[in-house]
């Protein structure tokens, strides 16, 4: 008999307004373990020979390589500013910032090979100076050839579609029943998480936006008040206004709370800009008090 699981609304929504994402990278680390100084270690000690394992750092203190090494960092963190965690290693990102999200890959990537040609082009110098730092420790096969580390930092973008739930199988009605309540319970865990980020981000940058327009008044010893502003920074407002924009067609959920929110937002920031920010403290009162009503009246009052 064949059993036809009926598709969970919400998949089907994101499969036509979403795509998943994997970004892998990968890093030569530059730490090998070093068994003959870890014998040597242990030895001395008085140790068990498996009690513990020396490594060496091959390249230590160079700082082409670290900035390789943390690039790596950078890429993990954009793709979760960017994206939506999905399962694993994959990510969900709303199609509407797709042309922007490949762009920024783009650029990474270019990042990434122009540190991997600097610190390919002077990595000969930097073994022969790891011979003296090293002395005793040092052990030329220990380091890869310039070719065999061009493979080791890479960056790669994997694309999928998102699953539409579709599933045709020769089983029983008690396990189609238990496959379909648990393929749904999945789907809804997927969309309630993605909700609660996406109205997270709201709220953390209408609370950066407050924070900056507002005023602190610290009285002096001599009695005089000293007020000082918070410092406006253009990409706060681009992040805000980006959210509205990508939120206003990416609502998986369907939350009239998050379009309730993202719309408030997007009215108060309509044609304001950091300069106007800055010259017009009218304006910046102005601004933080309409932010501050979208947070109270949502339940996120400072």
């Amino acid at each position: 008999m064949s059993i036809q699981l009926s598709k969970p609304k919400s998949l089907i929504d994101l499969s036509t307004c979403a795509v998943l994402v994997n970004v892998r990278t990968s890093v030569w680390t530059g730490v090998q373990t070093d068994d003959e100084v870890s014998n040597e270690i242990t030895t001395m000690k008085n140790a068990d020979s498996e009690s513990g394992k020396f490594a060496k750092r091959l390249l230590a203190g160079d700082r082409e390589h670290k900035k390789l090494v943390n690039h790596r960092q950078t890429v993990r963190n954009w793709v979760k500013r960017r994206t939506f965690p999905w399962a694993g290693q994959w990510n969900i990102l709303p199609t509407v910032t797709l042309p922007q999200f490949m762009e920024e890959y783009k650029a990474l990537d270019k990042e990434r090979e122009e540190l991997l040609e600097a610190f390919l082009q002077s990595y000969p110098n930097k073994v022969s100076d790891m011979a003296f730092k090293l002395n005793g420790m040092f052990r030329r096969e220990d380091y890869p050839t310039a070719d065999e580390l061009r493979d080791k930092f890479t960056m790669t973008l994997y694309t999928a579609e998102v699953p539409q739930g579709d599933f045709r199988v020769q089983i029983a009605h008690d396990l189609a029943d238990d496959l379909t309540n648990h393929f749904n319970k999945q789907a809804q865990s997927t969309i309630d998480n993605m909700l609660s980020q996406q109205i997270h981000q709201l709220v953390d940058v209408m609370r950066s936006i407050s924070h900056t327009c507002g005023e602190n008044v610290v009285e002096r010893e001599d009695g005089s008040l000293k007020v000082s502003r918070g410092r406006l920074h253009t990409e706060t407002l681009k992040k805000a206004m980006q959210y509205c924009d990508t939120f206003k067609q990416f609502n998986p959920a369907g939350d009239s709370r998050l379009d309730a929110i993202r719309s408030d937002l997007e009215k108060v920031l309509m044609n304001v800009n950091v300069d106007e920010l800055k010259k017009n403290d009218a304006l910046r009162a102005y601004v933080k008090a309409d932010v501050d009503d979208i947070l109270s009246k949502f339940g996120f009052g400072q």
